[in-house]
């Protein structure tokens, strides 16, 4: 991805939560060496065009944010399905839809980072997606005016 030569997405925001980390529903559950994913993940920047998914997803609500874990995920695997996209009225040139897991298999080795921070890694890439949503709509309303 880094090279440009595949392109990615990163699924967090959910129907009923929004972006709000703490509140996913999504679920990859371990079992041996595989996590088992189920949910909805929606208005996700590049998922009909992302190779590769970083899914935030909870792997013992128990736990809480410390077990909120990024996976990396690729599309076509069994159970991973780009769902509904969305008609925009504008920013056509950033395809968004929503991505549905159901039973979707994937080894534990495709955990991002070190468990337990997740919920701190998912707190800092909103940070800076607020950031750069925010130069993008003053560049829009600048351009309006």
């Amino acid at each position: 991805m880094a090279s440009g030569e595949h392109i990615g997405c990163w699924a967090l925001t959910e129907p009923g939560t929004g972006s709000d980390a703490s509140a996913q529903k999504t679920t990859a559950k371990r079992v041996g060496d595989h996590y088992v994913l189920n949910g909805t993940k929606q208005f996700i920047t590049n998922a009909t065009d992302a190779d590769t998914a970083i899914i935030m997803a909870m792997t013992d609500k128990s736990q809480g944010s410390k077990a909120f874990h990024p996976l990396l995920w690729k599309k076509g695997t069994p159970g991973f399905f780009v769902s509904k996209v969305e008609k925009k009225l504008g920013m056509r040139g950033s395809p968004t839809a929503s991505l549905t897991f159901e039973d979707c298999k994937n080894t534990v080795e495709n955990m991002l980072g070190a468990e337990g921070e997740g919920y701190k890694q998912a707190l800092m890439t909103l940070g800076g997606g607020r950031l750069s949503i925010g130069a993008l709509a003053l560049g829009i309303a600048q351009s309006c005016v």
